[in-house]
């Protein structure tokens, strides 16, 4: 519970009448429940248990841990915080109100004593209980959080004014009032609004009633346009020096943008009503600033407008008390160094340079402001003994990396509930998980766990032994993220093991990979941690070793029973999850019953496998939530696009070429009957003509289970040329005299992908600005 908030809590029912009202009614009239189901409630109020306190009954005290949440039925209630050792009362609680709630998610001490001033009946529940009701409903659960976190902030949006020289000095230097005389800035600045707005703040909505324009002093907003169909149309930023709203001196229409603050802001807002009161005495101005308002207004319309990206702010924030900061913080600088000035910014730093004094926030913005514009990176790290420091330095960030010791991550902490629980906008801060490993031999597990109620973009995890983690990080921060999408083609798939294997050997970044089909497998294997021979030993096991597709059935289904192709996946990759992969990892399926791609990028490995694997009329169709998936080829064989989705800013995709199949199809010109080329002859003589074609070393009459495959593959050509488009770089493996089923010829075409490598390496480096 924050001290300063015991006045400003949840709004809450204030019961009029005599009796106690119910449980059930005091959940629903408290704002704590409002997020959670029916049900949910239904299970609460019968866990709560029904508890009458006498006058002066100390009910919670400051410092002893916390294990309940209290609800007030009826009676009254002090709230005493002890600082230095002095006592001071700083709320009341009145019935129908809460308090305790912090410790139904958090194991940290009280902070405060909460004693009984009119004796009355609460009811109260334990950890325990809370959590078995919200066991299985992750969701309900972040939303408790962060209306529990939303109470403890310090930082809001407010105005205030600074020095009025400051306030000339900024207009004077905005393009908007370049022509305006000193004496009209001077008349404007007294009715000139200055507005603090946190990280993360609304400044304005789409369809709000327009009331004046801002200048940005310092920070970083985003804008966005929707449609009728609430659909985004525009978005882009503004940072420091922008103007935001002109047109509404003209026109007066509602606001055509919602725009949030990305980071802390500093703004100046001048009102309709002082514009034109200080304008209208002076006719040139007026003039001049108009044509100025009206020309920026249809640069805007034609999109000649140019949108500037804030600079990247980095804010770590440690999981356990233990964990070097400091280390990450260096490694991280080490690889940002390359591409850009970077400073490491702690809060022992700042007070030590402003004289370890009492300070506000406007005095740590006006540092970081000031470093923002020397430095392409700012790596901010957090002190959880001072408050203000942190929760400033999280509102003025781009990126939140909550940082954990791989072997001593579980759930959410008390800091993370505190600074981070209330968290929910969608322009926020990209918050991710990053797990360290130290000793070579351990592994990623449970990941899908430890983000199920932590609110995270995406999970990064790091060899601290190792600078690769560092600097791949350091590529998706500075959006220069390498994605490698390799294509589907059975047996042909095997060169994509050399190209990796030459990708390795010239020091080309892999920071994403995945893959349909046959790419789908070679991809996460390489995203399970192999190297190039570790990779080149363990496919040649599974596929060309083991004859996982041998096992043949009555065709009802399929031709290929798929037990043993399960088998083999599965007790290769056992209950590996896509959330414990070195590297973010998807398979690409196609769903039958919904006629659409299907992305597996989390769950079980094997699943991703099999089903982006089966090939309609080969491998059975693989069931998974009502749906039946096939093999992902139908629809998009070479998954270019998604890796540009799913965030990829430099996309590698691989395609292993099938045209020279034609030259096998020739074949059947030997085998169908003169005017009826539609149907095949006799079994014995096809078979006939496969015996004497092998003794004269001639190319084979292709099989059903080739053709199957081949029509599978080629109704994704639309798929193909999309990831043409979407590709940095498109690579197309010269395999076309090799069939879907040469697995035999497992390092001829390892060879060929290894050969393709070499032969591009210096270009793809040249095009990626790798030196060397």
């Amino acid at each position: 519970m924050g001290i300063g908030s015991w006045n400003n809590r949840y709004q809450v029912t204030m019961w009029s009448k005599t009796t106690a009202p119910s449980i059930k009614e005091i959940i629903a009239g408290t704002d704590l429940f409002l997020n959670l189901s029916s049900e949910t409630k239904e299970h609460l109020a019968r866990s709560f248990l029904k508890v009458k306190v006498t006058k002066k009954k100390v009910v919670i005290k400051q410092g002893e841990p916390g294990d309940a949440l209290y609800l007030v039925a009826t009676g009254s209630f002090s709230v005493y915080v002890t600082t230095d050792g002095k006592k001071q009362k700083v709320g009341e609680i009145k019935p129908g109100s809460c308090f305790g709630e912090g410790a139904l998610v958090t194991r940290e001490p009280r902070n405060a004593t909460v004693v009984c001033d009119q004796s009355g009946t609460v009811y109260h529940i334990g950890r325990e209980e809370f959590t078995r009701a919200l066991k299985d409903r992750p969701e309900e659960l972040k939303a408790f959080i962060r209306l529990i976190s939303r109470r403890s902030r310090a930082l809001h949006r407010s105005v205030f004014r600074p020095e009025p020289r400051r306030i000339k000095e900024l207009i004077s230097s905005v393009s908007l009032f370049s022509g305006v005389g000193a004496k009209l800035i001077a008349e404007l600045e007294p009715q000139m609004e200055w507005i603090f707005l946190p990280g993360g703040e609304t400044l304005m909505r789409q369809g709000d009633k327009a009331d004046g324009m801002y200048v940005v002093v310092n920070g970083s907003l985003v804008y966005e346009v929707r449609n009728h169909e609430n659909l985004i149309v525009s978005t882009g930023y503004f940072s420091k020096g922008d103007i935001i709203g002109e047109i509404a001196l003209l026109t007066g229409e509602p606001r055509t943008a919602t725009v949030v603050a990305t980071l802390s802001c500093e703004i100046v807002k001048i009102s309709n009503a002082a514009f034109e009161a200080v304008f209208s005495k002076h006719p040139p101005s007026m003039f001049a600033i108009t044509k100025l308002i009206a020309e920026r207004f249809t640069n805007d319309r034609m999109g000649k407008r140019m949108v500037k990206q804030a600079r990247s702010i980095i804010t770590l924030f440690p999981l356990q008390k233990d964990l070097s900061v400091r280390n990450f913080a260096l490694s991280l600088a080490q690889a940002l160094k390359k591409i850009g000035r970077t400073s490491i910014i702690e809060s022992r730093d700042f007070k030590k340079r402003i004289g370890n004094r009492e300070y506000a926030v406007s005095d740590l913005l006006e540092s970081l402001y000031h470093l923002q514009d020397s430095h392409e990176f700012l790596i901010l790290c957090p002190d959880f003994e001072d408050k203000l420091w942190t929760e400033t330095i999280l509102h003025h960030t781009n990126r939140i990396l909550l940082l954990s010791d791989a072997n001593k991550a579980g759930g959410l902490t008390s800091e993370e509930i505190r600074f981070l629980g209330d968290s929910d906008e969608t322009f926020g801060p990209v918050r991710e998980l990053v797990l360290l490993y130290s000793n070579p031999n351990q592994k990623p597990t449970n990941t899908a766990n430890l983000t199920r109620i932590r609110k995270t973009d995406t999970v990064r995890h790091i060899r601290t032994y190792s600078s690769h983690g560092f600097e791949s990080l350091s590529r998706f921060i500075t959006g220069r993220s390498v994605g490698l999408a390799l294509g589907g083609g059975g047996a042909k798939g095997l060169a994509h093991i050399g190209l990796l294997k030459a990708m390795q050997e010239e020091n080309i970044p892999i920071d994403m990979i995945g893959g349909t089909s046959a790419g789908a497998l070679m991809a996460s294997i390489y995203a399970m941690g192999y190297d190039a021979p570790e990779l080149e030993r363990v496919a040649k096991a599974l596929m060309s070793d083991k004859k996982t597709l041998n096992d043949y059935t009555i065709p009802t289904v399929s031709l290929i029973r798929g037990k043993k192709f399960n088998t083999v996946i599965k007790n290769f990759v056992g209950e590996t999850m896509i959330e414990d992969l070195w590297l973010p990892y998807f398979s690409v399926a196609t769903s039958l019953t919904k006629a659409q791609k299907v992305i597996f990028d989390r769950g079980p490995v094997w699943k991703a496998l099999r089903a982006s694997a089966s090939i309609p009329g080969i491998l059975p169709p693989f069931y998974e939530k009502n749906e039946l998936l096939v093999d992902g080829a139908m629809l998009d064989n070479i998954p270019g696009a998604v890796m540009r989705e799913r965030g990829a800013d430099f996309v590698i995709s691989v395609a292993l070429s099938s045209e020279g199949d034609s030259t096998a199809d020739e074949v059947f010109s030997g085998i169908y009957e003169a005017n009826n080329s539609g149907a095949l002859p006799s079994a014995l003589r096809i078979l006939f003509k496969r015996i004497i074609g092998k003794a004269q070393k001639q190319k084979d009459v292709p099989g059903l289970l080739s053709l199957l495959m081949r029509a599978t593959f080629v109704a994704s050509d639309a798929a193909k040329a999309r990831a043409k488009t979407e590709s940095d770089i498109f690579a197309e493996l010269p395999v076309e005299q090799y069939g879907l089923f040469d697995w035999k010829k497992f390092y001829e075409l390892v060879d060929i992908g290894y050969q393709y490598g070499k032969t591009h390496a210096k270009s793809w480096k040249k095009q990626l600005g790798i030196r060397g």
